[in-house]
């Protein structure tokens, strides 16, 4: 029973902070958070400089494009029926 003495106790919300990753034409392709991001920010430009890019077969062109073609290969994934084992 909810009263003076007894309160109830209101559930927990969750927040959760995206970003949306827009292609030229201004559609969204994809969400991830501000620290995924700055991750792959991080080690797109670690890989640069370590010239782990330069024998790749299709050549890298930036940060903007790698995380474009992510989050379209994940969003591929996504759309193909998993295989059965």
């Amino acid at each position: 029973m909810i009263n003076a003495t007894h309160k109830a106790s209101l559930p927990k919300l969750y927040e959760a902070r995206e970003v949306c990753i827009y292609k030229p034409d201004g559609n969204c392709i994809g969400m991830m958070t501000p620290e995924r991001f700055h991750l792959l920010k991080e080690r797109f430009h670690e890989a640069q400089k370590n010239g782990l890019q330069r024998d790749m077969s299709s050549p890298v062109q930036s940060l903007a494009s790698e995380i474009a073609g992510l989050l379209q290969d994940h969003q591929a994934r996504l759309k193909t029926p998993r295989q059965a084992n």
